[in-house]
């Protein structure tokens, strides 16, 4: 939230962090940091509300959240770079690989939230460590390729690959209404 970073992500296995300032000021084409995964794709990621954190979601099914850390590059010019560091794994165990992902910071939960080529949408609880809850598209709408949750965090709505919009209620996980796209 203070905008000091921003990242990305690529289906190479590779994540970088580049530096806002470096961008604003003394133009660069280099990210301050990165790393790579091997054998993986990565197809989503989030920033972590409140923290230096992000999350990246791979076409294996696999989460991973990394702290990012201002860190003393070179001591006698004074330059600072970033370093990144893997803090937790999560393996999303229904088999598909994920499509979208979000972080859902709330009073009660910091959730990471996110959505399988399965048509499931996930609510991973990094306080507890465990799933919080778990919403299942019907098979005929689709997987679902993106979703939004609203600013008051009551709903999620998902679209799906066929054209499908599905609005759940986030506070009692269920749908309240599924409508095609026309076209």
């Amino acid at each position: 939230a203070d905008n000091q970073f921003f990242v990305t992500c690529s289906d190479d296995g590779s994540v970088k962090i580049w530096d806002c300032q470096r961008l604003e000021k003394n133009v660069t084409n280099r990210a301050r940091a990165s790393y790579n995964v091997q054998d993986v794709k990565f197809t989503c990621i989030t920033i972590c509300e409140n923290s230096h954190a992000f999350a990246t979601a791979t076409n294996k099914g696999e989460i991973h959240i990394c702290k990012v850390e201002l860190a003393q590059q070179n001591k006698k010019r004074d330059a600072k770079g970033y370093q990144s560091k893997t803090v937790e794994k999560i393996i999303n165990n229904d088999g598909g690989s994920i499509t979208a992902i979000e972080n859902l910071n709330a009073e009660l939960q910091s959730l990471i939230i996110y959505s399988t080529s399965r048509g499931k949408i996930h609510g991973f609880d990094l306080r507890s460590k465990k799933e919080a809850w778990l919403l299942q598209n019907p098979a005929c709408t689709g997987y679902v390729t993106c979703f939004a949750i609203d600013s008051k965090k009551n709903f999620i709505i998902c679209g799906t690959n066929r054209g499908f919009y599905i609005c759940w209620d986030a506070r009692f996980n269920i749908p309240i209404k599924s409508w095609q796209h026309p076209n």
